[in-house]
């Protein structure tokens, strides 16, 4: 038991650096026996599993071995171990040298095997067992995980057509996917997983039945499983004789569903023309469609009867989706199956790389890069891309779509490097460098030149071995692994000590006792060891020191007088490190010696919680202080710093290569490790440590926070697919707008959370348009079936039904108004002479069953006809119509006159008065309605209310039916108010947007479209003659009437004339004119689109004084001022001078009027 313990302690010592980061697969390969093909053909087989770990190195995190070369290591192992223990043992009183260790020669991985490496090799965890066989038409490549004990993990298989070999790409691929399902490491690899689903079919009867999985045109035979890629199908089931059946299914991932279906015979259709079923699928749901000939509208999918023969087909543009036209010629008593491939709106992206390069698009495999390039339409926001293919560096990056625009990609892939696994066993901190830099410490994967001799350095001089290198050409074909036997160093290590006769302990072995000229020790390893110094009484010392090769290493130590003596037993384990004031004291393998003072003292041993407790030593005290402690398992304060360093090491390359969500699960454990272990009372290391993880945590918390929240994005988008693919659209959209909300109050910034939000947004569009395109398409169809037999009644119903869901839904996913109200219209423009026609005969027949119960004396039954029909009238949808409003004026004037005959028959002269009172109230409110004065109609029928309701005829059932009818009014009217202050807000909306449009223009663009067009000005002058004042009797005061013409803001021509209104003056010798004619030249300077400064200066054209007088060129006419303009409607100020007589005289005032304007504003 000793030897063994001797052993696992040496094999720990030597491997502790490594056995939580290096985990090691054996690949062991059976080729094939024989085969008829080619020799390239054989050793691309026989290589497949090899080729393929060396091609998946960037997402596998292990390091793979070749049985030679673990031979190899455990035998170098075998003659350190060899080497090192010198431990005899006592057998039957004598001593006797510990058994060697035999090497090994590997013939088979088997289980003994796998036990006799692991005791020494602890970082081999398991091995890679691929054997490949050849039928007469396929490969099989069977591949097996085993773990350390050579029980089977995981296995799987890989099918492979023989003639498909010539496409290696794809061979490989499915032999890399089979690889990553073995390590199950689908969240390291490219893409997730393809998961599929079965399905099988059962109709009866079965006789002649053809089924047929759209749009891929799979055939599906009846009563098999047939497994399917996970997806949404049209399933189309035909037999002779019988109604063809369509229908929708979904595969589900990992499921197996049975379907069963009934054929019922096909129903004898007489049609005046050939008809033919059309079933109208895209690959996008919910489009608008419109068969032109017919006018048949509808949404993909689109299934109905229509008549035989060329159809043009039109699928509307959409927020996603391009306009498109196509043809089909529908074929007589079948069913015709079309399915069209819409173009999207322009975003997405075009990548130009490598031939043959697997392109995947947010962690699905998309497609392949033919003839140099590839194309997808990808929604509005961040999409990761990903390019590999074999024998080249994988290429990763995120692009943002923000526009309609196409993002050109252009990549040009690298050479894969070939990973070669360097172990060096005597050991683990041996240095690699590779053409000049440094890569990492052995054991490591080095990234080597496929097919080319490269040279590798080892620098192992600082652990006590020589440096030395090695050469390799390394193979693509094969598992690359170099195992290097290290020749030591050896130096001497001198101690001198005050006082002498001091124990030396070096790296855990006691090498001796100092004398007075030291202690000497010969051939020690050159690398780096805990050496420690005591002697009873003194304080120990404990250092760590580097022996130099080749010299003698010389150490002089001056211990410390410590007279306190302490023997500490510690329960279960001993050899325990003893700290006071965090000061190395000893193993309590002995006394401790210890100073007079205050401590705390810190017990400290691998794999146990370390003890922290304050200790006292005021006095000398000659005996031995006895202390015992229990040590309980767990990880020691060293053990926890050293693992907080190394996950603070991975959480910077984690961060590195943009694993953010990683990084911050490291960190979170990180920090939770720090805190439960207990020790930040007394370690001031970790409380260091905590601190810089949370500022750590502060740095790349957004980033967390942003990938995390694009990640649920993914995940509700994903979810919401499987609500739509179950059928539950509804429910997708529900988790959509919860997510929408977590968003909004996330502390994401807004142009990260707007990505974010921007394909949320897109797929609840999606999603809504394709809830409501199958149930309208549905009625559509049957309405058009309805009209097509004549039964327009039945045909009405199923469009007001339509429309009425269409309002409902807009009023859930108010997103989707712009999407469907082309459909609304198309529905209600293509409805409305049925409508008419239909609520017209309804009229006519509730008057006629109406007039016929009155004849009867049955009042209550012919006003009740009357009053459904009126409701009916006014719920429809075609209300807004004056045509449909008559024919409720029309059943109301029959209400009304039924409702007089009543109470005359009835004798009811009190109610007959409250009727009288109440009627003209009812029809004023009716009035204020129709000119949506609905506050007024609703005080009105409220004034009509209270007159019932304060009567004491209230309960009779006339009173009671008209106030019910009042009351229906109201609920009617404030639905009407509420759908117009809507509107109102709408428009208002609208008018903002347009007004923040104009504002957005450039100042001469904004001045053109206010100043630029026609004016017609009416205004009022007074002019009192040169040298008068402005007494009445010396004023002409002209009334002007002009005709502007604004050709561009600053120039514009005016045409008009005025008239004198100062009779006095007109009669005067000194009056100016009666009635002129003028035209005019006017300059204009605009400052705001409101206010604008103008000139205007003409000449008089003719006068009309007693008789008609020209004037051109003796009469002129000047106007300067200020025009104010509010939309169309503006106010002139002006400053006026007239000039007549060649300008030896003139006039002189101002004149004030409107103008009506006409411009693009």
């Amino acid at each position: 038991m000793k030897l063994v313990f001797r052993l696992l302690l040496v094999i720990t010592l030597l491997f502790v650096t490594t056995l939580g980061f290096s985990q090691v697969f054996v690949v062991n390969e059976t080729p094939i026996a024989k085969f008829q093909g080619s020799d390239d053909d054989k050793n691309f087989i026989n290589s497949l599993v090899s080729y393929t770990l060396n091609d998946s190195y960037d997402f596998l995190p292990y390091d793979f071995v070749n049985v030679p070369a673990l031979q190899d290591w455990y035998n170098v192992l075998v003659d350190v171990v060899n080497a090192t223990n010198t431990n005899v043992v006592i057998v039957k009183k004598k001593a006797v040298a510990p058994k060697k260790l035999a090497p090994i020669v590997i013939k088979k991985i088997d289980a003994t095997t796998l036990k006799n490496i692991t005791s020494l090799i602890l970082q081999v965890k398991g091995v890679v067992s691929a054997s490949y066989s050849i039928s007469k038409t396929d490969l099989l490549v069977n591949i097996q995980l085993l773990d350390n004990t050579g029980k089977v993990l995981n296995k799987k298989s890989v099918s492979v057509p023989l003639a498909n070999l010539v496409n290696r790409e794809g061979v490989i691929l499915s032999v890399k996917e089979a690889l990553v399902d073995l390590f199950n490491a689908w969240k390291y690899y490219y893409y997730d997983p393809k998961r599929q689903g079965s399905v099988s079919l059962a109709v009866t009867p079965n006789k002649g039945v053809v089924a047929v999985l759209k749009p891929n045109d799979i055939p599906l035979p009846l009563g098999k499983n047939v497994s399917l890629p996970e997806g949404e199908y049209t399933l189309i089931v035909q037999a002779p004789g019988f109604a063809s059946i369509v229908t929708n299914i979904y595969v589900a991932p990992n499921s197996s569903s049975k379907i069963a279906l009934k054929l019922v015979p096909s129903p004898k259709m007489e049609y005046p023309v050939p008809m033919g079923l059309l079933y109208l699928d895209a690959d996008v749901k919910g489009v608008p469609v419109i068969i032109a000939e017919g006018n048949i509208l509808g949404t993909t999918p689109l299934y109905t009867n229509v008549i035989a023969g060329e159809k043009n087909i039109v699928f509307q543009q959409t927020t996603t989706t391009l306009l498109k036209t196509v043809k089909f010629d529908v074929k007589p008593d079948v069913l015709n199956y079309f399915y069209v491939t819409l173009d999207k709106v322009g975003a997405g992206v075009t990548i130009s790389a490598n031939d043959g390069s697997f392109v995947v698009i947010d962690r699905k495999l998309e497609g392949v890069i033919s003839s140099g390039s590839f194309s997808k339409n990808l929604s509005r926001g961040i999409h990761t891309i990903t390019l590999f293919k074999s024998g080249f560096e994988p290429f990763r990056t995120n692009v943002n779509i923000t526009s309609d625009e196409k993002i050109a990609l252009k990549v040009s892939l690298n050479p894969r490097k070939v990973p070669v696994f360097v172990v060096t066993p005597e050991s683990s901190e041996v240095t690699v460098r590779y053409q000049g830099n440094v890569v990492g410490v052995t054991p490591k994967k080095v990234l080597l030149e496929p097919g080319k001799d490269n040279v590798v350095e080892l620098i192992a001089q600082e652990v006590g071995f020589n440096n030395t290198s090695f050469n390799i050409t390394p193979s693509m074909n094969s598992i690359n692994s170099k195992v290097i036997k290290l020749s030591p160093l050896f130096g001497d290590l001198l101690v001198l000590t005050d006082p002498t006769e001091s124990i030396v302990k070096f790296n855990e072995r006691i090498v001796g006792t100092t004398s007075v000229d030291g202690l000497l020790v010969r051939g020690l390893p050159a690398r780096k060891g805990t050496l420690i110094v005591r002697k009873e009484g003194y304080r120990a010392i404990k250092t760590n020191i580097f022996i130099q090769p080749n010299i003698q290493n010389s150490f002089s130590f001056k211990l410390k007088e410590a007279p306190i003596k302490l023997f500490i037993n510690t329960l279960p384990v001993q050899n325990v490190d003893v700290y006071m004031n965090e000061e190395y004291y000893g193993e309590n393998d002995g006394v401790i010696n210890v100073e007079l003072g205050n401590f705390v003292m810190k017990l400290v041993k691998p794999g146990y919680k370390t003890i922290y407790t304050n200790v006292s030593f005021p006095s000398k005290v000659d005996t031995v202080i006895p202390l015992t402690f229990s040590m309980t398992s767990g990880l020691s304060e060293p053990e926890v710093i050293s693992t907080v360093n190394s996950n603070t090491t991975q959480i910077d390359s984690l961060v590195s290569n943009g694993d953010y969500i990683g990084a911050y699960d490291v960190l979170k454990s990180t920090k939770d490790l720090i805190v439960n272990s207990g020790y930040t009372n007394f370690s001031v290391s970790l409380v260091k440590l905590y601190e810089f993880l949370n500022r750590k945590e502060k740095e790349i918390q957004p980033e967390v926070e942003f990938y995390t929240l694009n990640s649920k994005a993914d995940e509700v988008i994903s979810k919401s697919d499987v609500f739509l693919k179950s059928g539950a659209p509804k429910e997708g959209l529900k988790v959509l707008k919860e997510f929408v909300s977590n968003v909004n109050v996330s502390s994401v910034s807004d142009e990260r959370k707007n990505q974010i939000l921007t394909k949320i947004k897109d797929k609840y569009r999606e999603l809504a348009l394709i809830d409501i395109s199958s149930t309208v398409s549905n009625k559509i169809s049957d309405a058009n079936k309805f009209v097509a037999r004549g039964e327009k009644s039945a045909a009405y119903v199923v469009f007001e039904d339509t429309i009425k869901l269409i309002d409902e839904y807009v009023v859930d996913v108010p997103e989707i108004v712009s999407d469907v109200s082309n459909i609304r219209e198309s529905i209600l423009s293509n409805y409305v002479g049925i409508g008419i026609e239909v609520l017209s005969n309804k009229t006519e027949l509730a008057i006629i069953n109406a007039d016929d119960l009155t004849n009867k004396k049955n009042f209550t039954n012919a006003m009740d006809i009357l009053s459904s029909t009126i409701k009916e009238i006014r719920t429809s949808k075609l209300y807004y119509l004056d045509v449909v409003k008559e024919f409720e004026s029309k059943l109301q004037s029959k209400y009304d006159e039924i409702s007089e005959k009543a109470m005359e028959e009835e004798q009811l002269g009190e109610v007959k008065g409250i009727f009288d009172e109440v009627k003209p109230i009812i029809k004023e409110a009716i009035k204020l309605a129709s000119i949506n004065d609905f506050d007024g109609a609703i005080n009105k029928y409220q004034a009509a209310l209270k007159i019932i309701e304060v009567s004491e005829y209230r309960d009779n059932p006339f009173l009671k039916k008209l106030k019910d009818s009042i009351v229906a009014d109201i609920a009617k009217i404030e639905q009407d108010k509420k759908e117009a202050e809507e509107m109102k807000l709408k428009k208002i909306k609208i008018q903002e947007e347009l007004e923040k449009k104009k504002k957005e223009l450039p100042w001469w663009t904004r001045m053109q479209k206010a100043w630029t067009g026609v004016g017609f000005e009416v205004s009022g002058s007074i002019l009192t003659p040169q040298g008068s004042d402005f007494a009445v009797t010396n004023l002409n005061i002209p009334v002007n009437v002009k005709l502007h013409i604004s050709i561009l803001p600053i120039l514009g021509l005016s045409f008009g004339g005025f008239y004198n209104a100062n009779s006095e003056m007109v009669s005067s010798n000194a009056a100016y004119l009666a009635w002129m004619g003028m035209g005019q030249l006017g300059l204009r300077i605009p400052i705001v689109k409101q206010i604008s400064i103008f000139g205007d200066f003409g000449t008089g054209l003719s006068m009309w004084k007693d008789s008609l007088i020209m004037r051109i060129g003796k009469d002129y006419i000047l106007n300067a001022g200020v025009d104010l303009k509010f939309s169309w409607f503006g106010i002139r100020m002006s400053y006026d001078m007239a000039f007549y007589d060649d300008f030896k005289n003139y006039q002189y005032g101002g004149s004030f009027g409107i103008i009506l304007w006409a411009t693009e504003d």
